[in-house]
């Protein structure tokens, strides 16, 4: 797990680097199982001597074959998901909606700022992928800047914006869960007990930190965005009513509230979306527009995609040598759920630049670690606090992350000036968020 993250430090591929984690876990813990290396508390457990009897076929058929292919399910998921994105996207959704709340804001640059974070963090509680934060992005940080806002305030007031939408985000979320679930734990259990809890308190902070870097700034000269400037929404954006600028949040509501199937529920609304925004005109428009969206739903998850489906290799390697791992390991991890959740705020910074403590980079491993010492019962709590510490110090403050990457480079920030300012944003937000999950879950176990 240490070469993984210096592997991907330097620049390494990660979805090589987690192939060859995964052979590494194998061989190993083969090589224990055939020849007797173990300890004896290790040969003693009931699952190595079922495992012994594998072949090595068996084994290879088991994690690299039957490991992708049980991922089927959760793509449909990812892939569903990002298509409705692109339905917000195609049809002018998102941007109508960003371009009326700044209208709303009018000359008052707090108040304008504070609101695109709200209407960032709605839309990005549906849309999905870095080509949805590209075109959200092109239209929020020039508003931004244009308010006399500087290039660092804007990138962290709209980067923290999409992370705190991501918290509940069906097809980031549960495309990630999927690997990972244990005894039934679903995407509806993750947002009803702790999903918006963290939407919430990730929104509000980012809210009060944009306050703060915005009055700081109010000095700057101010470009307003007056509402006399709506003549220069796009075409698509000019069609867009008023009803259709609820439905970014909609996903969310209908499956956690109501309880409906997730990709009845993308489908459904993709074509009411379409209707009300008048692009059902015809069969041929219907059919031109629908694969134009999933295409762009497949162009923006594939990166995605590719890194969760080798993520579920190293989860079926890790989960045949877990006895293994587990006694090794036992000795030094927390029991306690008070212990641990301090221990993961101290090391928070861990999840930065693909560490250790991001589920997207090693931290795959490092779940199912805790989960195989600390018990699958406590997976309602390990899960949401990885979840918790990949979403604040990878995907809002990590200049790994590709948008992150993006949004830097588009606004001409220097990427170190980025990284001194968000990563204590992030680590503080990471402390209140573990905090309000030992509360919430943590203290039952």
């Amino acid at each position: 797990m240490v070469w993984l993250v210096y592997f991907v430090m330097k620049g390494g591929n990660i979805m090589f680097g987690i192939m060859f984690v995964s052979i590494f876990w194998v061989g190993f813990a083969f090589i224990g199982y055939k020849t007797g290396l173990c300890s004896d508390a290790f040969m003693e457990l009931e699952r190595v001597s079922v495992q012994a009897k594998k072949t090595m076929m068996q084994v290879i058929t088991e994690i690299y074959h039957q490991g992708i292919l049980n991922y089927g399910a959760n793509l449909m998921t990812v892939l569903f998901g990002a298509w409705y994105g692109a339905v917000m996207i195609e049809t002018g959704v998102a941007a109508a909606l960003i371009r009326r709340t700044v209208e709303l804001g009018g000359d008052r640059p707090v108040i304008s700022a504070s609101l695109l974070c709200i209407v960032v963090a709605a839309v990005f509680t549906s849309v999905f992928g870095i080509g949805a934060v590209i075109a959200i992005g092109v239209i929020v940080l020039p508003i931004l800047l244009s308010l006399g806002i500087s290039k660092l305030s804007a990138c962290i007031s709209y980067l923290f914006s999409v992370g705190a939408g991501n918290f509940i985000n069906a097809t980031l979320t549960n495309g990630t869960l999927g690997i990972y679930k244990r005894g039934g734990y679903e995407f509806q259990n993750y947002v009803s007990d702790f999903g918006f809890i963290a939407l919430v308190i990730s929104l509000i902070f980012t809210i009060i930190i944009t306050i703060l870097m915005v009055g700081r700034e109010q000095k700057a000269k101010v470009h307003a965005w007056p509402a006399a400037d709506a003549e220069k929404l796009g075409d698509e954006e000019k069609k867009v009513p008023g009803i259709a600028l609820i439905t970014p949040i909609l996903p969310a509501v209908f499956v956690v509230a109501f309880k409906f199937p997730i990709l009845p529920t993308f489908t459904v609304l993709a074509f009411l979306v379409f209707a009300i925004c008048g692009r059902l005109t015809s069969l041929k428009a219907a059919g031109t527009i629908m694969a134009k969206t999933y295409f762009n739903a497949v162009v923006d998850s594939a990166a995605l995609i590719g890194f969760l489906s080798f993520l579920n290799v190293i989860s079926s390697a890790l989960a045949y040598s877990n006895p293994f791992v587990s006694i090794l390991l036992s000795p030094v991890i927390p029991k306690s759920t008070l212990v641990l959740s301090l221990v993961m705020i101290v090391i928070a910074p861990l999840a930065l630049f693909r560490g250790p403590l991001t589920l997207f980079g090693a931290g795959g491993t490092v779940l199912l670690i805790l989960c195989a010492v600390l018990g699958d019962d406590k997976f309602p709590f390990l899960f949401p606090l990885m979840w918790v510490l990949s979403m604040t110090l990878n995907l809002m403050a990590c200049i790994t992350q590709s948008y992150v990457a993006w949004a830097v480079g588009y606004t001409k920030l220097e990427p170190n000036s980025y990284l001194k300012r968000s990563i204590p944003y992030a680590w503080v937000l990471c402390a209140i968020l573990i905090a309000a999950l030992y509360i919430v879950i943590g203290k039952n176990f």
